[in-house]
């Protein structure tokens, strides 16, 4: 579980470090101040080994479709979009430090690329008919006495990744839920499929059924090469599970991650979209209980009050005081400043209506 975070020369943070971040993390602020970003630290952070991991942040924000254009598609994530200044994301996990470190390539403005199908042991190269015109940006990343070093091409719509030496597999994985939540149907297919024969469907229905009671079961129907899930209801009609609101398949998502692959970290921008206001109580309950039975973490922005006041009720219902914390992001003198609460603290600004988001 990530339990400190540092950030240097990535968007608004010129440098930035917050501890105390807790298995599940609420993110507040008025626009711009960065909350958004604090999630994307994390997603480049531990998800660097992947070749698409700018068009993911991209995505993140709304850009759906990946520029042939270094301005669009890495300089944003660079304080006053400068690569020349070094990117720093660090990161304590158990009492380890990850740190991640990203900068421009001074030396190198055209070369050919190598496009890398498989970044594990067994790595495959391909050269495509075209050469880059654009920089490249060498990385750095360290794990204890591991060491990684590689760097990042771009160029006519690709992006590609090479190593020094094979990487290793890291064993966490993060899944970013950006505020215009797009479910992947084979992805979800294939999760629902391995909790099926893990025998912890039962888990997901449960899940589901506190938000939608009339669900019965769970299956998967293939439609064009395509998964998708769908629901049996009490009255044994069957129906596409995307076809019910933008809630319950959030609500898919997320649990299904976690469910699907332990000790995760989810990172959820705005994670009060489609769910009403009566649900948040309920919601960070069923997270609490999630998180703590698969050992993952959740970090979510949020603006809404009712969120807020929901997540600490739910977890007051569990009878837990220490898995939520909250973090108000304020810029002060150009600086932005976190401020952290504790679930107790931020117990008794609710129970007070101070203004916290």
């Amino acid at each position: 579980m990530i339990t400190k975070l540092t950030i240097k020369n990535m968007r608004c943070f010129k440098e930035f470090t917050i501890n105390g971040i807790t298995r599940l993390t609420l993110i507040s602020g008025v626009n711009g101040v960065g909350k958004s970003t604090l999630l994307e630290s994390l997603l480049l952070l531990i998800d660097h080994k992947s070749p698409d991991v700018f068009a993911k942040l991209n995505s993140f924000r709304g850009n759906l479709f990946l520029s042939n254009t270094i301005q669009r598609l890495w300089e944003p994530l660079f304080s006053e979009m400068d690569t020349t200044n070094e990117l720093v994301i660090a990161a304590q996990d158990h009492n380890e430090t990850k740190t991640f470190r990203l900068q421009k390539n001074k030396t190198v403005t055209m070369v050919q690329t190598e496009n890398y199908q498989d970044i594990n042991n067994d790595i495959q190269k391909k050269f495509p008919p075209f050469f880059s015109n654009h920089y490249q940006l060498n990385f750095t990343y360290h794990h204890g006495d591991y060491e990684e070093k590689g760097c990042y091409f771009a160029g006519n719509g690709s992006m590609t990744i090479q190593f020094d030496s094979p990487p290793r597999q890291d064993r966490f994985y993060v899944y970013p839920i950006s505020s215009h939540v797009m479910v992947l149907p084979n992805l979800i297919s294939e999760w629902f499929g391995k909790i099926e024969l893990s025998g912890k469907k039962k888990i997901l229905i449960d899940v589901l059924r506190v938000l939608n009671p009339n669900i019965k079961d769970l299956f998967t129907v293939i439609v064009d090469g395509v998964g998708y899930i769908y629901v049996i209801d009490i009255t044994d009609k069957k129906l596409p599970l995307r076809e019910m609101g933008d809630g319950i398949n959030k609500l898919l998502l997320i649990s299904l991650t976690m469910i699907a692959n332990p000790e995760c970290i989810v990172l959820i921008d705005e994670v009060e979209n489609g769910f009403h206001y009566s649900f948040h109580a309920d919601f960070w309950k069923l997270m609490d209980k999630l998180t703590a039975e698969t050992d993952c973490q959740i970090l979510a922005t949020t603006h809404s009050y009712e969120c807020i006041r929901g997540a600490v009720n739910g977890v007051t219902e569990n009878g837990n005081n220490t898995s939520l914390g909250f973090i108000r992001l304020e810029e002060e003198k150009g600086k932005i400043i976190p401020h952290i609460f504790t679930k107790e603290m931020l117990e008794f600004a609710v129970n007070s209506q101070m203004e916290v988001r």
